[in-house]
């Protein structure tokens, strides 16, 4: 009876735990969900409107509605996905290729060279850089099998595919020192995401790329090993070490490296870091772009996404997106280009900073160019070191004057002791010795001033501006013929009763049209209008 009675009780108790379990995973998933509804921030910067024009259509616009816009955007989206896993099977052939030819470029002993698995689209840049695992006992990398055939991996190396004929094309007069008179000529050509300096067909060039990034070494950057090319030059792969936990963006929406991009930040927001994990990684960040200045270079990529976090350490990671004349990530550019416009003194690396700090605060990326305009939206209240950091970065400056890397590295928040220095005597020898190191690299920092500066800034919305206002003139114009005819027949009109009598004909003709016909086409006008209106503040 006893044992009766224990057995019923454990039975109790079990059935007691699992319905306190799944209440409790019901309502964090019914928290997330509402907050992810609640701070989904909408895509203020996009140009798709409910009107489109199709490819097989005589009409050039074809209203479609809500429902219809949808499913237009879900096609576009089906598309794109196919392409880039075609692509991406397409690089892991070259990738392979590639290391089949460097092994037989070895001798027969040390053929270890070999691509291990296959990663899906993890990055952003899905159709022109492409990412494989790969081994290589040189680095100490390599797959050890034991007699049971239990496998296990020691260490992996990861292989950066870049694909330079998807990349912007080569402008490098434009950023030549004598040719600094030519800033306003041509400004938007200029920047990040419309050409690149860096040319991988120049062999000086890819020398002094490849010197640049084997020389830079700190603890907080991604250290690279090796950067080849291609028999063709067409591809350049670059060489350095896997981090299974992933990037930054990982660790706060914990995710795993291994899922397809579009997948995994789109799920629910992340979770907010503590406290002492935003001080330390934001000492490591400040320290490393620090190191970057002392160099000469910038880093106008940062976001949580190019940082690695490696044994609990923060690494900056992807510098090289600069050379290769990346745009930086939607919504960051649109999100600096509004800012800059208001505080043109505001440093571009600084406000990134800024992001990354919010980022990790908050589990979000900021949905407006200020994050001090959504800290009253947000689900918890951030710590106030956090907010005063921030307010130092994108507060008004008319308290305070801009703060550099020093000044954070000096606040409170940041402030730490026994942090290693980089050393910064190597690189500034190879630039005192080689000098097309020195001009591809002044060629690069010019090109990220030039992206933000107040010059750029300002051709842009006048390009923007004169582009609508002759959008705006070509509706104008289609609008204005039907009443300049209505206009013509009235003036005929009244010319034929004033000076001479209405023939026949122009009798039949007054007869047979419709006397509120240009009335209804004016209506019909006013209400297609109206319904733009009603669309575009929807």
């Amino acid at each position: 009876m006893a044992l009766w009675s224990l057995l019923a009780f454990v039975v109790i108790g079990v059935f007691i735990s699992v319905v306190i379990t799944a209440i409790y995973c019901y309502y964090q998933r019914r928290r997330r969900a509402l907050a992810l509804i609640q701070y989904h921030a909408p895509d203020s910067y996009s140009d798709l409107a409910s009107e489109v024009k199709f490819v097989d259509s005589k009409n050039t616009k074809i209203w479609i509605g809500q429902i219809g816009l949808n499913q237009h955007v879900a096609k576009q989206k089906n598309e794109f996905l196919q392409q880039q896993n075609e692509t991406y099977a397409v690089a892991l052939k070259v990738a392979k290729n590639w290391c089949k030819m460097s092994n037989f470029e070895k001798d027969k002993n040390e053929r270890t060279r070999k691509i291990a698995d296959e990663l899906p689209c993890i990055g952003h840049r899905q159709l022109s850089k492409f990412y494989h695992p790969m081994y290589d006992e040189k680095y100490g990398s390599q797959r050890v099998t034991s007699k049971k055939r239990i496998r296990a991996d020691n260490k992996r190396l990861l292989l950066y595919h870049y694909d330079t004929q998807q990349l912007p094309a080569v402008n490098t007069v434009a950023f030549q020192h004598h040719n600094d008179h030519h800033q306003n000529d041509n400004a938007s050509s200029q920047m990040m995401g419309k050409c690149r300096v860096f040319n991988n067909y120049n062999d000086e060039q890819f020398r002094a790329f490849k010197l640049i990034f084997e020389t830079l070494q700190h603890p907080y950057l991604m250290p690279t090993y090796e950067i080849h090319q291609s028999k063709d030059k067409r591809h350049i792969f670059m060489i350095r070490d896997l981090e299974r936990t992933g990037s930054l963006r990982d660790h706060i929406h914990v995710c795993d490296l291994s899922k397809k991009y579009h997948e995994k930040y789109a799920v629910a927001p992340g979770k907010p870091l503590h406290l002492q994990k935003i001080r330390k990684y934001g000492r490591q960040i400040l320290e490393a772009l620090k190191y970057l200045h002392e160099c000469g270079l910038v880093d106008y990529h940062l976001h949580s996404g190019n940082i690695i976090v490696q044994n609990d350490s923060a690494k900056l990671c992807e510098i090289e997106n600069m050379f290769f004349g990346y745009q930086l990530r939607h919504p960051l550019h649109q999100h600096l280009q509004c800012i800059k416009r208001i505080y043109t003194d505001l440093d571009v690396e600084i406000c990134l900073f800024g992001y990354v700090v919010f980022e990790m605060a908050a589990g979000i990326e900021s949905p407006t160019a200020s994050p001090l305009d959504c800290l009253h939206e947000l689900p918890r209240k951030l710590d106030e070191n956090v907010v005063r950091v921030l307010g130092r970065i994108f507060g008004d400056k008319s308290l305070g004057s801009t703060p550099c890397i020093d000044d954070l590295l000096r606040d409170p928040l940041f402030s730490a002791t026994n942090v290693p220095a980089g050393d910064v005597s190597c690189f500034t020898a190879l630039r005192n010795e080689n000098e097309m190191v020195q001009q591809l690299q002044s060629m690069i920092v010019r090109q990220c001033n030039r992206t933000f500066s107040k010059a750029m800034l300002t051709s842009t919305t006048s390009a923007n501006k004169k582009r609508k206002k002759k959008k705006k003139h070509k509706f104008a114009s289609q609008d204005s013929q039907p009443r300049q005819r209505m206009e013509d027949d009235i003036s005929l009109e009244h010319m034929g009763a004033s000076s001479f009598p209405p023939s026949e004909e122009l009798k039949e003709e007054y007869a047979a049209t419709p006397k509120h016909k240009d009335a209804q086409n004016e209506k019909s006008d006013e209400e297609r209008n109206s319904a733009d209106d009603l669309w575009s503040s929807q």
